[in-house]
């Protein structure tokens, strides 16, 4: 777990994560409704000092738990994060000025020796008002079963995030053929 701490702390973290929202035309007409996908390549800098402080107890715990031969599951969880920051600058992606509901996917970075955390039975509106019976049978036998086969270690990142285009080195040109 050392090595794994020490790669994650020392060399920048790749994620692909996806904004899905679905957009009104405008304000006053719900003529045009569109569902949008956006894919953005996120790099996570650990060396940070804001980030490793944020990281390095969660880090520390989950070495813990491997050097006692015990299950773990931490999630580092962007989601919020990434949710205020497309909020903030929309307008550089979409020209619609009413974005009805937005959604992220693949915010969430494990690291585990057990199985991912199951986001499905978090408690929603959804669940309780279409499968009410079927969420409260359901629920908390997956909440137990998790408490006893392992520790869910959580870390929601909170930080700034900075919007970098055009990041190829001016002298590097992209040559294509038609033929």
């Amino acid at each position: 777990m050392a090595e794994v701490i020490q790669e994650m702390m020392t060399k920048l973290l790749l994620m692909r994560i996806t904004v899905i929202h679905t957009e009104i035309a405008s304000k006053y007409s719900v003529e045009k409704v569109s569902i949008l996908e956006d894919d953005f390549a996120v790099l996570i800098n650990t060396s940070h000092p804001s980030l490793r402080k944020q990281l390095s107890h969660s880090l520390q715990e989950a070495a813990v738990h491997t050097a006692k031969n015990r299950r773990f599951c931490l999630e580092i969880d962007l989601t919020e994060t990434m949710k205020n920051w497309y909020t903030e600058n929309r307008d550089a992606f979409t020209s619609c000025d009413d974005i009805h509901s937005m959604k992220m996917r693949r915010t969430r970075l494990y690291v585990t020796n057990h199985s991912i955390y199951s986001h499905r039975y978090d408690c929603s509106p959804k669940w309780i008002i279409f499968l009410g019976l079927c969420w409260i049978v359901a629920a908390p036998c997956y909440f137990i079963f998790r408490k006893l086969t392992c520790r869910d270690i959580r870390v929601t990142i909170d930080g700034e995030i900075t919007l970098m285009t055009n990041m190829l080195p001016e002298a590097v040109e992209c040559n294509r053929q038609v033929n």
